[in-house]
């Protein structure tokens, strides 16, 4: 169970916290989400955007984007709303995590999260 929002926005849970994404992490975002094995596994599907091309289409669609971190801070990975439709409420959850988190469990909280 997660508890509310501290003042920046973060929402904590036993292992990560969520926070909302910024413009500082958007070189971090590029790196995993587009030059790491996670592009072909994400929305991307393989593509490689130009940075600003990444930056535009990151939050385009989307309700809720956020930077999931660990207990310490460091980024592993992102979490976003996206597609959000109000009549059939319902939206797609989109996440990916730095391939050096992957298979581990833990991070999958900032997820549930979201």
């Amino acid at each position: 169970m997660s508890r509310p929002p501290d003042q920046r926005g973060r929402y904590q849970g036993r292992w990560t916290r969520i926070r909302p994404v910024a413009p500082d992490d958007y070189p971090w975002l590029f790196h995993v989400g587009v030059m790491s094995d996670v592009g072909n596994r994400w929305r991307l599907h393989g593509d490689v955007p130009t940075f600003d091309a990444f930056v535009a289409g990151l939050l385009a669609g989307s309700l809720a984007t956020f930077v999931i971190e660990d207990r310490e801070g460091v980024a592993v990975g992102m979490a976003q709303l996206r597609q959000h439709d109000a009549i059939s409420r319902t939206a797609h959850l989109s996440a990916f995590l730095d391939p050096d988190h992957e298979g581990l469990g833990w991070p999958l909280e900032g997820v549930a999260l979201v």
